[in-house]
């Protein structure tokens, strides 16, 4: 190692090759020589922020990017990887206002850049802008769910199910064995009417993995919204004996046996809820 960090270029090969390999702590180790010889640059800064976003250490990420005197980077991604630290740490304003630079540097085609930019106003509670920003990112990339996702459930919340269950099919067809997509294109279809299609999407989820309980729990509520409460509680009761701990199993059941007129039998699952978990406000 001595030989190589006497060669910044040699340091900052081991950096990007260790990094390549998964091997963080190696990579660390050479691009912190290397950018003690060259800390303002910003492709060494950004792969050595990038491995502390992977340790989930936000503010280290915010500190290094930033650097001596905060001082802002004039790169479009850089500036997306701190709104990133930054949304993580639910200081989603801040981030709104970096990647609305970035998004500015970037001419509006970076459809990260965008994506971003949208999870960041969702987060600040302004919808519109957000769905503005992930239609812009999703036109760009189609298919991906970390942008087609979010947008599918803004369309949702504004009671707009097709063009949510149209980009969630897209999804679906770009990544299969997404669980949490066909999830939520199961949710897009119940809420446009297609009960049928939605009971085959959450059957073709539990087909992959009979443990994704939002699925079961989901198929559970088709069940009682179809009026078939046997089989919804069938369902539950075997759910709650796999996870006897799951308070959205319990309080699933609860809901079940108040739909039915069985209060008594909702007060006892909820007893048994709050037990485990007084601070629960559902």
């Amino acid at each position: 190692i001595e030989a190589v960090i006497a060669k910044p270029q040699l340091a900052l090969l081991g950096g990007v090759s260790h990094y390549s390999l998964g091997q963080y702590q190696k990579a660390k180790t050479y691009l912190g020589y290397f950018l003690k010889k060259s800390p303002q640059h910003m492709g060494a800064r950004k792969i050595y922020t990038g491995i502390l976003m992977a340790e989930k250490d936000y503010a280290n990420a915010i500190a290094f990017l930033e650097g001596p005197g905060r001082a802002r980077p004039n790169d479009p991604q850089a500036l997306s990887m701190l709104a990133s630290a930054y949304m993580a740490l639910g200081q989603h304003t801040r981030a709104v206002s970096l990647l609305r630079e970035a998004d500015e540097l970037s001419g509006g085609k970076a459809p990260d850049i965008a994506t971003n930019f949208g999870l960041s106003l969702i987060g600040t509670g302004q919808d519109d802008l957000a769905m503005v920003q992930l239609q812009k990112a999703y036109a760009e990339d189609p298919g991906r769910a970390r942008t087609g996702m979010p947008l599918a459930l803004l369309y949702l919340k504004q009671q707009q199910p097709k063009p949510a269950v149209q980009i969630m099919q897209r999804v679906a067809k770009n990544e299969p064995r997404n669980l949490s997509a066909l999830n939520v294109l199961a949710i897009a279809k119940t809420q446009a009417g297609d009960l049928a299609g939605a009971r085959a999407t959450y059957e073709q989820i539990l087909d992959i993995d009979k443990r994704f309980t939002p699925a079961a729990l989901n198929l559970a509520r088709l069940d009682r919204a179809e009026n078939k409460p046997d089989a919804a509680r069938t369902r539950l009761q075997v759910l709650l004996k796999a996870q006897p701990r799951n308070l959205d199993v319990m309080y699933e059941l609860a809901q079940l046996e108040l739909a039915v007129n069985r209060p008594q039998e909702a007060i006892r699952m909820l007893e048994k809820a709050r037990s485990l978990n007084p601070q629960s406000l559902a």
